[in-house]
């Protein structure tokens, strides 16, 4: 599934974690992310904020040279597409 936004969203994890960890696990972190978001073993946790009606997925802990990390984000519908509208990055 392809969605819109994924490019900026890819482009925002790699700029943040560019500085924690070694570019080559970045590379391979941001294909993972590209190519399987949507997947049930890339969103292994799925977070509701009561009385929002907001949902957000995160993935299991990602272990870089730099460090062990979660990436969590957001999707929304918009003109029938499913957009990444928001994401964070910890370190953990």
């Amino acid at each position: 599934m392809d969605v819109v936004g994924l490019p900026e969203f890819l482009r925002c994890v790699r700029s943040a974690i560019r500085t924690h960890a070694d570019s080559r696990d970045v590379d391979r972190l941001l294909q993972r992310l590209a190519m399987r978001h949507a997947e049930a073993d890339m969103r292994k946790t799925r977070l509701q904020i009561p009385g929002t009606g907001i949902e957000l997925w995160a993935t299991a802990e990602i272990r870089l040279s730099g460090g062990v990390y979660r990436v969590t984000w957001r999707y929304e519908e918009r003109n029938g597409d499913r957009v990444i509208v928001c994401f964070t990055l910890a370190q953990v």
